[in-house]
């Protein structure tokens, strides 16, 4: 579930910010309605606040900054820009800003236009208002490649969102810059981008560079993008130590060169659901924690390095690895059992393309 706060701050106000709630809904509820789930970054549903007249919306936003993933202010862009300036961190944390004037005319996204959605949100909304979309990114405007909103759609993290810029600028000075991937491309290249075969051997002073690997550099100056693709199936002894638990998964990532922004989810058995090490992990590095059965577990085809007092005590002949293909889809094993002190964990890969 997204959630999206609106705020009003006059009667006509209110009266947009109800049309833009309705919209919010509406779209939740009916596909057919609009192509909105498609356009907004596939967000399924939405939860809706607006504000009462009473509330105290300076001291809301204030406390409920990052609990929502995108903000609607009907008023004054001055305003807005007050209320959120003490808490705006970085633009692959914030949530988007959008403001609109009291009559819906034109809609203005202020914060997070491409990461956050911003920029998509503000578009759709602005079509159903029949209002003026006021976009100000410059690789909007200009109709270029945006390397951050490329990232964001086709489920990559950029590792240092600095080398945005560098990239962006040099897109905007009609510079022709460097792709390196480890995965297949599917779809046209932009014509500014060109495929460098080998990363060791390119002439591109600026490029990206597609992979696990997020210390790859090819270019002297790389915007490294890493697929979320990977999970990591995980087991332990009860009450293993978080820190050990921590010291040797990291440890695994950094032997087989698989950044921790490529984990999408980590994997084990629904008797290890409350187990506390894994939740640890899951919450200080945002990586949802998911489980199975041992029937489902064992529903999954493949060979996998079994073990019999394993099964005894779980019923699954192997966790982690079995974990790690289960909710992969049976995809790529990229590393088998690997255990110490009592910790096992296993890496697949679901199938992924570098698509444009």
């Amino acid at each position: 579930m997204k959630k999206i706060c609106i705020i009003a701050f006059t009667d006509n106000g209110n009266k947009t910010a109800e049309r833009i709630k309705n919209i919010l809904e509406m779209s939740s509820l009916d596909d057919s309605a609009h192509s909105f789930e498609e356009s907004y970054s596939g967000y399924d549903y939405y939860f809706v606040d607006l504000l009462e007249k009473n509330c105290n919306k300076k001291a809301y936003v204030a406390d409920n900054f990052n609990a929502y993933d995108a903000f609607f202010f009907i008023g004054a862009t001055g305003i807005a820009v007050r209320y959120i300036a003490p808490y705006i961190k970085s633009k692959d944390v914030d949530p988007a800003v959008i403001v609109l004037d009291e009559h819906g005319n034109f809609v203005i996204p202020l914060l997070s236009g491409h990461l956050g959605g911003a920029n998509e949100l503000a578009n759709i909304i602005a079509d159903e208002l029949n209002s003026t979309p006021v976009i100000t990114t410059a690789t909007d405007i200009n109709s270029k490649f945006a390397v951050d909103l490329w990232t964001k759609n086709t489920n990559q993290s950029i590792i240092d969102i600095s080398k945005i810029k560098d990239v962006s600028a040099a897109i905007l000075k009609d510079e022709q810059i460097g792709l390196y991937s480890d995965f297949e491309l599917e779809g046209s290249l932009p014509k500014q981008i060109k495929l460098c075969g080998n990363y060791m051997d390119n002439n591109s002073e600026v490029g990206i560079a597609v992979s696990l690997d997020e210390n790859l550099k090819p270019f002297n100056t790389t915007l490294n993008a890493v697929p979320k693709i990977v999970v990591l199936g995980v087991g332990c002894r009860k009450n293993t130590d978080s820190a050990n638990f921590e010291n040797f998964i990291m440890k695994i990532l950094r032997e087989q060169n698989i950044s921790i922004k490529a984990i999408d989810l980590i994997a084990s058995i629904d008797i290890k659901k409350d187990e506390k090490c894994i939740l640890d992990f899951s919450a200080k590095y945002g990586i949802p924690f998911k489980t199975a059965t041992a029937d489902e577990l064992m529903s999954v085809a493949g060979e996998f390095s079994g073990s019999s007092f394993v099964k005894s005590i779980t019923g699954v002949d192997n966790v982690c690895e079995r974990s790690a293909a289960y909710f992969s889809g049976g995809n790529k094993i990229l590393l088998g059992k690997t255990s110490h002190n009592g910790i096992t964990c296993a890496i697949a890969v679901r199938d992924w393309k570098c698509k444009f």
